[in-house]
């Protein structure tokens, strides 16, 4: 099987060192990653599917890839979330 294309033309772990995964023999497990779940829309789903069979990577790394530039951005003010604060007020029942 010929190995998938990554990102740019290079690994991720050439993009993010940070994120590289460092694999343990065969019955080991993989050090550095943590398995996550996230509730997506069906929208949202098909515009993945679509963006990684464009650009030839695999869905997790992609998703790696696109939530650390995102993250960097926002920490480094580049990207505003489009939030409001709103007030939610809740009743409280007293025994």
């Amino acid at each position: 099987m010929p190995k998938r294309a990554t990102l740019e033309g290079k690994g991720l772990d050439v993009l993010m060192p940070h994120l590289r995964v460092e694999r343990r023999p065969a019955g080991g497990k993989t050090a550095k990653l943590v398995r996550k779940t996230f509730l997506l829309t069906p929208e949202l789903v098909e515009k993945l599917d679509r963006a990684v069979e464009r650009e030839g990577v695999g869905k997790n790394e992609f998703v790696r890839y696109a939530l650390d530039t995102f993250c960097k951005e926002l920490e480094s003010e580049q990207r505003k979330l489009p939030v409001e604060t709103k007030e939610v007020r809740t009743i409280v029942t007293v025994q």
